[in-house]
């Protein structure tokens, strides 16, 4: 059985391709690790709300209904951002951070408290 492959997948797999052969590989590397993120777990729905709520997302990506669309090389950088979550913002101070590089904390634990 021989199946066609319809014209927008084979644009969407010709642009992936382009993509991953640009210069910058950073990128590229933490696209094929985006399944890894847990971003990537989180319910469509809720995840949809914060991109149009939160200060950082907000007008970032064009969103329709429940999809939302990629309609270039920086939108594909920003959406990687999005899932490795690359800005943190301090709970103290309200100041966000750009954070490409991060080690997941550990908890705080009761013993550490001062009382």
């Amino acid at each position: 059985m021989n199946k066609k492959i319809s014209p927008t997948r084979l644009k969407l797999v010709y642009k992936l391709q382009e993509y991953v052969q640009r210069p910058n590989k950073k990128y590229a590397k933490k696209m094929m690790q985006i399944h890894k993120f847990p971003v990537a777990t989180m319910n469509r729905d809720w995840l949809i709300e914060k991109l149009q709520t939160v200060e950082r997302w907000k007008n970032v990506f064009e969103i329709q209904g429940r999809q939302v669309y990629l309609r270039n090389f920086s939108d594909v950088e920003h959406s990687i951002d999005l899932f490795a979550e690359r800005y943190t913002k301090s709970e103290v101070t309200g100041q966000e951070y750009d954070t490409s590089v991060k080690n997941k904390a550990e908890p705080v634990r009761s013993e550490n408290i001062a009382v």
